[in-house]
This record gives structure tokens, sequence and C-alpha cells, in this order.
């Protein structure tokens, strides 16, 4: 039994890792991204957004409505001026929890640098910001469209 326990717990490890992988090629909770090169958001099945240009924006502040997240509500604010974004504000941002917290302390300044860098409403989401990113797409379009 001894000279066989190795290669028991060799099969056990590689059909668990073939699981696994299989797994994620199936599963709906891959990496979600609204790509900035294309006009169309299919973040997590809602309805497709046109891509806006900072371009297009009147200088000065224009602020998103407040989106509500199962962990709370998230607003931001983009200053344009010359037809560039030159600030993201986050006016309200999920924290009640620590775990949302420590996301946030992540995915916030990532989807502000995305932001700054597409100068548009459609940014990279964060990977395990799902609702964070949401929120905040959301928020942002909108403050795409006042």
């Amino acid at each position: 039994m001894k000279r066989y326990f190795p290669l028991l717990v060799a099969i056990i490890l590689a059909s668990g890792l073939a699981l696994y992988v299989l797994a994620g090629k199936s599963s709906a909770v891959s990496t979600i991204q609204s790509s900035p090169n294309t006009d169309e958001s299919s973040f997590m099945g809602s309805t497709p957004a046109p891509k806006i240009s900072a371009s297009k924006l009147a200088d000065g502040t224009h602020t998103g409505k407040v989106v509500t997240t199962d962990y709370g509500d998230i607003q931001v604010a983009i200053v344009v001026a010359g037809g560039k974004i030159t600030e993201v504000d986050v006016l309200k941002q999920p924290g009640s929890e620590r775990r949302s917290i420590e996301i946030n302390a992540n995915a916030i300044p990532q989807l502000k640098s995305e932001v700054l860098v597409a100068q548009a409403s459609i940014v990279n989401a964060i990977s395990g910001a799902s609702f964070t990113s949401e929120g905040f797409l959301k928020t942002l379009s909108s403050a795409f469209s006042s």
C-alpha cells in the first residue's frame, strides 16, 4: 500500500486540477471587462452602453448619479478641461464592511486610472471587484450624460 500512496495522491491532485480548469472555462465568474476598444459594454448582462469620448464633453465638472450596489452607494464626478478628463473624484463609495474597504482601496484607484487613460465612458473593470466596478461604470456613464 505504501508504494501506491504517492501514485494515488498524484492521481487525486491531477483530477482536482483538471476539474478546476474545466470549471473555470464554463464559469460565469470569469474576468469581467468592458473593453475600451469597443462601443458597447456587456458588463454582467447589463444593456450595452455607448462609448462616449471625453472630447465631446463641455469643460467643467460632470457628476454621475448615485448607484446602489449590494455593498453600498457609489458616485463619481469627472472634471473636464480642454476636452480631456483631468480628474476623477469618487464622491461616495461602499465602505460599511471591512472587506468592502479592502476591495475598494485597490479597485477605486485602478478604475480612476483607467478613466484617465481611456478618456472615455467605458473602461476595464477590475477582477475581484465586480460590484464596485459595475457601480463605478454606471455612475461614470451617467456623468458623461450630464
